[in-house]
């Protein structure tokens, strides 16, 4: 693959929320389209290569970047069930971490089947 990865958006801002029912990003436009964007670069990948996209990684504000805090852009909220097994980030952390990779169908049966 010759293209290089997506670039950061400037004004994404998203939520990750966690439930008992699972897993809810929450996403302004700008953030959605450039998710669509990272993940059709994902796809069109070799799955050997494995590329993905780190959530944090690809939206994260300059200043948790450059500062090293936790991003004022994307924000981490858990159902007060879960407030206990989930860690909750600090002033300077994220906590939790949401990674897209591409994998190829053998590795899905394989992972499938190791569950």
């Amino acid at each position: 693959m010759t293209t290089s990865a997506p670039k950061k958006p400037l004004d994404a801002k998203a939520c990750i929320r966690i439930s008992p029912d699972g897993l809810t990003l929450y996403s302004n436009r700008s953030a959605l389209k450039s998710l669509a964007a990272w993940l059709e670069w994902i796809a069109d990948s070799d799955p050997k290569e494995h590329f993905e996209c780190h959530y944090r990684m690809a939206f994260e504000d300059e200043a948790a970047v450059l500062e090293g805090k936790c991003p004022s852009n994307i924000t981490l909220a858990a159902d007060e069930s879960l407030q206990t097994s989930v860690i909750l980030p600090g002033p300077d952390e994220f906590g939790f971490e949401l990674t897209f990779i591409h994998a190829s169908d053998e590795e899905l049966e394989k992972m499938a089947k190791d569950r």
